[in-house]
Parts: structure tokens; sequence; C-alpha cells
């Protein structure tokens, strides 16, 4: 996963800008941090996906959408 990481970057930064390659990573995690703590995947304690948590994930998804509304 750290490979695929590292290509992709190496990658996607000089075609897309490292604005957007970033804000896209942050947002990639963030969805993928409120799924594993709402289900407790591989072992993590659980942590429902409370509304303001679903908010949150939203508002840093709508954000990389501008970085990528003002890139074009």
């Amino acid at each position: 996963l750290g490979t695929l990481y590292v290509w992709s970057t190496i990658f996607a930064t000089p075609k897309i800008g490292a604005a957007l390659t970033l804000a896209l990573t942050i947002a990639g995690q963030m969805i993928a941090a409120l799924f594993l703590d709402h289900y407790g995947a591989i072992g993590l304690a659980k942590y429902p996906a409370s509304p303001i948590r679903i908010v949150g994930v939203v508002l840093v998804v709508l954000g990389v959408s501008f970085v990528a509304y003002v890139k074009r």
C-alpha cells in the first residue's frame, strides 16, 4: 500500500499539482478513517459515524472540489 501511495503521488503531482494531490490524499484518508472507525475494522475501537463527523468529511470533500475547480 505504501508503494502504491508513493507511486501515485509521484505520478499525479506533475499532472494535477501538489495542492490537489494533497487535498485528494487527505480527503481519502478522512473517508477511510470514518469507515474504519464506524465499523471497528482491523481491531480498532468503534466510534459511530455521527452526523457531525459525516458533515466534517463532506466539508473536506467540498474543499477538495473547490481546489480542483480553481485549478481549472
